[in-house]
């Protein structure tokens, strides 16, 4: 019964310390985080690609402690389709996608976060 026990407690914590590292990398994010939605985190969007339907509306919400603006296109070519401003932790930011077609983004302040959003018909 011990080593039965002993086992078990082992399973558990090895299960917990893998979803923490995938927590903690933000690839937990990419699973469980609602359609249409993206959470910044980390620094960088998780899930950093998705598709939506046109007309959908997408929801970023920013869950590091440190803030993050949202701005469309790339950092060296801004188109700002959308721009969400200085987002704080918890802050959330929405944007409609009316037009299909492929829309890239990145982080004003870290540029190195980059992601895009695929709007299909």
């Amino acid at each position: 019964m011990k080593k039965t026990l002993e086992i078990s407690v082992g399973i558990c914590a090895a299960t917990g310390l893998v979803l923490v590292g995938l927590w903690w990398n933000g690839i937990l994010y990419d699973w469980i985080t609602p359609p249409n939605n993206v959470i910044i985190w980390s620094y960088g969007f998780h899930p950093p690609d998705i598709a939506v339907k046109k007309g959908s509306t997408v929801i970023w919400e920013n869950l590091d402690p440190v803030p993050h603006k949202i701005q469309s296109g790339k950092p060296e070519n801004s188109t700002k389709l959308f721009e969400s401003g200085l987002m704080y932790e918890r802050d959330k930011f929405q944007h409609t996608f009316n037009d299909v077609g492929t829309y890239e983004y990145y982080c004003v302040p870290h540029p190195l976060m980059k992601a895009r959003i695929v709007v299909l018909p």
